[in-house]
């Protein structure tokens, strides 16, 4: 087998004329828009903080054949500190990927990239986190990692779900698809909300209407989350609202963006934020007008019906709806495990830093998600603020 080069980059300076091959592996390899160039460039630029980029590219002659982009942190919890390399993204956004990595190659990638993070830039441990259970990146990280000499598996877990629908030929046959009872509710509130409203769908894809658009969505998601106590997406993950600014623009540009309105005389009751990559539409927020006059439509039932409308009008297969909810799988999608796999270097000092940082990290969400966050603060009456960042780096 011929040997594969390695280039490592420490910035996005020299990458921007790798933009279209790198998304086409990624759609090859189903890596995911959140694996994407422009995501992974524009969430650096936004969560660097002073860490340190590691981009790898693997060239088989001159075709790309795998990217890994990694960042390296050094994080303090408490009284101890960990230098650990994170897959682009898995902090402040945490959204589900695959490396795009050609299979014949992965093994080999993979053995490169880890043994660089440990051996050349003195990582403690490295996160691969969270990728999907089913790919080939799980099961060649686990070879490789049990075959490597000094390298230990620090955990291999199961984190969350994911839910996916795979859309069929029909918007009817979709219907078909739900239960008796999902399919009745549907019609039934398209039924109602058409008896007294004049509704239309339409979507936001151009980048001089997306600025003033996306503000309104903001305010209707910000707005809704705030009836129940809580602050929303943009009020609990830092600098999320000047993030997703910045990755909409281009990629109305590459006609990806889609905000999908629903419409009552005119008037927005509902949105529906998301991108379209590869075959898949990526669903990432939702909104919709709150109260009595509009709770019993079911708008959100509707917007995603109407979203799954859109989709297969377009030809996409796939929805990506994002972490695991019942109504999710009530409305056609089908759940997926998000695994999770810590290596840790072999150095008795950084298996012993990984140690006590684990155990803080774990007794720190407990305490400030699970019990301080979930439980107390609702019980206070306080409004819930932006989530702290100590928690958010820290989270493994």
């Amino acid at each position: 087998m011929a040997n594969i080069t390695c280039n490592i980059e420490h910035s996005f300076d020299n990458l921007e004329g790798l933009r279209d091959v790198w998304d086409q592996l990624v759609i090859e390899e189903n890596g995911g828009f959140y694996i994407s160039y422009d995501w992974c460039r524009i969430w650096w630029k936004h969560y660097e903080f002073g860490r340190k980029l590691r981009i790898y590219t693997f060239y088989d002659r001159k075709d790309l054949v795998g990217i890994v982009p990694m960042f390296i942190d050094c994080v303090w919890l408490g009284p101890v500190w960990l230098r650990i390399a994170k897959i682009i993204g898995y902090d402040y956004t945490r959204k589900v990927c695959n490396l795009p990595i050609r299979k014949k190659w992965s093994e080999k990638i993979l053995e490169t990239v880890t043994k660089s993070l440990i051996n050349d830039d003195n990582c403690d441990a490295i996160l691969y986190s969270p990728l999907f259970d089913e790919s080939e990146n799980v099961k060649t990280l686990l070879d490789v990692s049990k075959r490597l000499k000094k390298i230990t598996i620090a955990h291999n877990k199961i984190i969350g779900q994911i839910t996916i629908s795979k859309l069929p030929a029909s918007f009817d046959d979709y219907l078909k698809s739900l239960s008796q009872n999902e399919r009745k509710e549907y019609r039934q509130g398209i039924r109602r909300l058409s008896k007294s409203y004049d509704v239309i769908a339409d979507i936001i894809t151009e980048e001089n209407l997306a600025d003033q658009e996306f503000n309104r969505f903001i305010s209707m998601h910000s707005e809704q989350w705030q009836l129940v106590g809580k602050p929303g997406h943009f009020g609990a993950w830092p600098l999320s609202i000047n993030f997703h600014f910045d990755l909409l623009r281009p990629q109305a540009r590459l006609k990806r963006l889609r905000l999908i309105r629903l419409l009552a005389n005119n008037q927005v009751v509902a949105y529906q934020y998301l991108y379209a990559f590869g075959d898949c539409y990526y669903a990432f927020l939702t909104a919709r007008a709150c109260g009595t006059e509009w709770d019993k439509y079911g708008l959100g039932r509707i917007l995603y019906g109407k979203t799954v409308e859109c989709a297969i009008k377009e030809g996409f297969y796939r929805i990506n709806i994002g972490e695991f909810y019942k109504y999710k799988v009530r409305l056609g999608g089908e759940v997926d495990d998000i695994r999770s796999i810590l290596v840790v270097s072999g150095r008795i000092c950084a298996r012993i830093r990984c140690f006590i940082f684990s155990f803080l990290s774990n007794a720190l969400n407990i305490v400030y998600h699970k019990i301080w966050i979930a439980r107390l603060l609702p019980r206070l009456g306080q409004r819930k603020g932006p989530f702290w960042k100590t928690w958010i780096r820290s989270n493994m």
